[in-house]
This record gives structure tokens, C-alpha cells and sequence, in this order.
């Protein structure tokens, strides 16, 4: 055997492994270093975010993050990273930003602690929704709205103040109204609408989320009128915001007057030849004829009760005379008195108005049902026309012929007294006045634009506004 040197065995390692004259070895990439990023959410105040807000780690999808609770991303890469918070309700406030910046070391956690105050949710609800109403009229049942907390629970010291206003489509105002806040309920007792449309309610408070109504409508109220639409006259009716047809006759139809109860529709027509009394439904069906006499009937007036009717008849001349509602029984009360037109029955059915013979010209004039104590309440040197009793009993309205040729509206107190022209206008015709069933409305036919119309007013003459555009006269509210 032979011995070989260490100092040979050590040069022939050092040249299979490479030795100093070889590449230099380079280390290999380090192994990944991670750690942990914590956030967690501390809320106080009345209404906390029970639904939790949404958490995000450098904008990646988020988790939802609830009071007092603490999420964990875990195997995040060591370095600087973003912390995001969104959807934190509207009614908590964040302490400092939403969006943090953390540097985190690898193997360590960094914490991000967020803070929100969160204040008393209070919200506005309506406790009662108003119905489809009839312009100019009270919204019914009347409109209150509560301050709530989140539960539904009605709190009294949330507002002092709270605002509705009615919206109409497209967003327009049509009306504000603000009341005081009494027991955690505002009352709004008297809302009323002067045009014709579809809104919508919205109630607002200072520190409150506004409260959305549903919908509610606006529509003209239900007039049957006369009109000459095509050749001849015909008893029409508006309602809503549609005109019909209720007679639709070659003959002429014309001064339609409701029954108390709505039901029915007297009218005057020539359709047998000469004027007589009609009733129908206020579809215009079941037409029925009351008198057949061939003097001139015309112009009826229900009695209160809705069990006689009043006409004017030429019958012993211009005569007023009453018949019972299915057409018996004629009595004429007014022949011994020269000309009579136009009556109507008082709501206390114990006197009828009519235009009777003055000292000068045709005047407004008051009787018995039976004709007895007449007596006119105007005395005056112009025609006066059509008197029809406010639905108190306690005024008339009427038209008159003015000094200068056109008609104005009046209206009187029962005994006489107060008398006032509401539409004196030079050049405009106003005439064939009617009350609205509660009183608070006159409507008329006009020409004071072109092509004539319907109009209310207020019984003061305020507040006009055109109904129709349709001429019309002798308009006639539905009970």
C-alpha cells in the first residue's frame, strides 16, 4: 500500500469542489416573512351601527366590522399597507380618517383601532296618509306626523318643529306648511291644495331623516253644468279631471240640480217639444220626465229632504211652483206676482229665493214654501239673476247686471244686509253662481278668458281658479 500525503488529499478537495479559483457560491432568496394586520371598531352614542361597517386591506374585498368586534388579516407581507372603513351609517361619525396607513414588521401584528360616535336616529313617519281629495278641499284624514326613534317608538323630545310640504311631479313645491311638535305628533289640520295634480308629502325636521308619504291626488270636483258644445245645449259633467256628456240629445238640455243624496240629476229640456223636468242618474241613464204640461217648465231646485222639487213654469204666467220629486202634486205659489224666475229651496227647507218683481226690475227675492212672506232682499235699479242659498242658509249668491252692461257675482246676507260684488271687472261677463257643500267655495261660469269657462272662487272673490276650459253656465256641486 501507499501513503499519500495530507497535503495532497487536501489540494485534491479543494479542486473538485472548486476551490478558490471557482465561482463564488450566491445565497438563495430568503424564506417569505409575514404577520398579522388587526382592526377593530369602538362605537358609543344612542344607535350604534348594528349593521357594521365594511373593512378593507389595500382595497381588497371587505369584511363587515360591528362594534366592539376585531377582525384579523393574517399572512400579510411585511411592509407599509392601507386599512379602509366604509358604509359606517349616516348617523355615526368617525374619530379621525377612514383610510389609516400601518407599517407592519414581519412576525409582528399591527393594530388599527377605529372610534365612531354614533347620534339618536330619528325618524319621521306618517300616521295618517292622506286620501285622494277634491281641489280646494282639506286633505282627509287630516295629516300627523310622528318623530320616531330606530324601533318605531314615538319620542317627544326629538324635534319642536316639523315641515310638510306637498310635491308635486317633477319635483315642483306646491305648498309648506310647519307645526309644532306636541307629544312627539304634528298635526297639520287644514292642508289644502289649490291645483290639480299628483304629489307626494315629504316631512322634514331638524336633526331627522325625512319621511316619504305615498302619493295622493288632487282632482276637480264632481259640476254638472250646461253647455252648447255643438248646436245645442247639454247638461255636461266634470269630474275629476274629465268632462262627459250626460244628456247627448238633439234637443236642448239644460240648469242641472243634484238631489241631496247625490243620486239623481233634475234638468230642464225641450226634447217632447217644450221645455219640461227631467231627472236622471248622474251617468245620464235612466232618464225620466216629471212634468208634460205645455206651459214652459225650467230651472229646478231640490227640497232639503229631497222629496219635492221647486221649478219656474209659465203656468198662470211666469209662475214659481212646486211638485212632489216624482212629479205629482204640482202647486204653483208665486201667480199673483208678475214675473218669476229662478228659485232655489233654503237648506232649512223652510223658505225658497227666487227673482221676483221689485220696485224697478227683477230683484232677489224670499217666500214661504207655500208663498207666503215674500219679500225681496234687494231693491235696486239693475236685473238681478239665479239666487242660490250658501249651505248655512245664512247668505245668497247671485248675479247681477251692472250699470255698464256686464254680470258680476254677489252675494247677500239672507235678510239683506252685507251685500258685496265679488267680481267686478269691467268688460267680463261672471254669472250663475253655486256654493260648494261645505260653503267655502263659489264656483261660476266666466268669460273673463278666452272661450269662457268654470272658475272658483272664494265667497270673498279670492283665490280664482279655472276648472274648465269648456264654457258653461248654471254649474251645479254634487252634494
Amino acid at each position: 500500500m501507499k501513503w499519500v500525503s495530507t497535503s495532497l488529499l487536501l489540494s485534491l478537495f479543494a479542486t473538485a469542489c472548486g476551490g478558490d479559483d471557482g465561482p463564488p457560491t450566491e445565497p438563495g432568496p430568503p424564506s417569505p416573512t409575514t404577520g398579522t394586520v388587526q382592526v377593530s371598531m369602538g362605537m358609543e352614542g344612542a344607535d350604534l351601527d348594528a349593521d357594521g361597517c365594511g373593512v378593507s386591506l389595500d382595497g381588497g374585498n371587505p369584511r363587515i366590522l360591528t362594534n366592539d368586534q376585531t377582525t384579523h388579516f393574517t399572512g400579510v407581507l411585511a411592509g407599509s399597507h392601507t386599512v379602509g372603513i366604509s358604509d359606517l351609517a349616516d348617523n355615526c361619525v368617525l374619530a379621525g380618517p377612514d383610510t389609516r396607513t400601518v407599517t407592519l414588521v414581519a412576525g409582528d401584528t399591527a393594530a388599527v383601532a377605529y372610534a365612531a360616535t354614533c347620534a339618536r336616529i330619528v325618524r319621521l313617519a306618517f300616521l295618517v296618509q292622506p286620501s285622494d281629495t277634491e281641489i280646494g278641499g282639506p286633505l282627509w284624514p287630516r295629516v300627523q306626523v310622528a318623530t320616531q326613534d330606530a324601533s318605531g317608538t314615538t319620542i317627544t323630545d326629538a324635534a319642536t318643529e316639523i315641515t310638510v310640504s306637498a310635491l308635486a311631479e317633477g319635483g315642483e313645491i306646491a305648498l309648506t306648511r310647519s307645526e309644532s311638535v306636541v307629544d312627539g305628533v304634528a298635526s297639520f289640520d287644514d292642508i289644502r291644495l289649490l291645483t290639480v295634480g299628483t304629489f307626494s308629502l315629504d316631512a322634514t325636521a331638524v336633526e331627522a331623516i325625512p319621511a316619504i308619504s305615498e302619493t295622493f291626488s288632487v282632482t276637480y270636483p264632481p259640476i254638472a253644468f250646461g253647455s252648447t258644445e255643438g248646436d245645442t245645449w247639454d247638461v255636461l259633467l266634470l269630474d275629476a279631471t274629465e268632462i262627459v256628456n250626460l244628456t247627448n240629445h238633439p234637443a236642448d238640455d239644460s240648469r242641472p240640480a243634484w238631489s241631496p243624496d247625490g243620486t239623481r240629476i233634475a234638468f230642464a229640456s225641450n226634447r217632447d217639444g217644450d221645455f219640461d223636468i227631467y231627472v236622471m242618474k248622474p251617468d245620464g241613464s235612466e232618464v225620466i220626465q216629471l212634468t208634460d204640461d205645455p206651459s214652459w217648465d225650467d230651472e229646478p231646485s231640490w227640497s232639503p229632504d229631497g222629496t219635492r222639487i221647486v221649478f219656474s213654469s209659465s203656468r198662470d204666467g211666469m209662475n214659481i211652483c212646486v211638485m212632489d220629486a216624482d212629479g205629482s202634486d204640482v202647486q204653483c205659489i208665486a201667480d199673483s206676482r208678475g214675473v218669476n224666475y229662478s228659485p232655489d229651496w233654503s237648506p232649512d227647507g223652510t223658505e225658497i229665493a227666487w227673482m221676483g218683481p221689485g220696485l224697478e226690475k227683477l230683484d232677489i227675492c224670499v217666500m214661504g214654501v207655500d208663498g207666503s212672506n215674500a219679500r225681496c232682499i234687494t231693491q235696486n235699479s239693475v236685473l238681478e239673476h239665479v239666487p242660490k242659498w250658501s249651505p248655512d242658509g245664512s247668505r245668497i249668491a247671485y248675479y247681477s247686471e251692472e250699470a255698464d252692461g256686464t254680470w258680476d257675482v254677489h252675494v247677500i246676507d239672507a235678510d239683506g244686509a252685507d251685500e258685496a260684488n265679488l267680481t267686478s271687472s269691467p268688460g267680463v261677463h261672471d254669472y250663475t253662481p253655486d256654493w260648494s257643500p261645505d260653503g267655502n267655495w263659489l264656483v261660476l261660469g266666466s268669460n273673463r278668458e278666452p272661450g269662457g269657462g268654470l272658475y272658483m272662487m272664494k265667497p270673498d272673490g279670492t283665490d280664482v281658479i279655472r276648472l274648465a276650459v269648456i264654457g258653461g253656465v248654471s254649474p251645479a256641486w254634487r252634494p
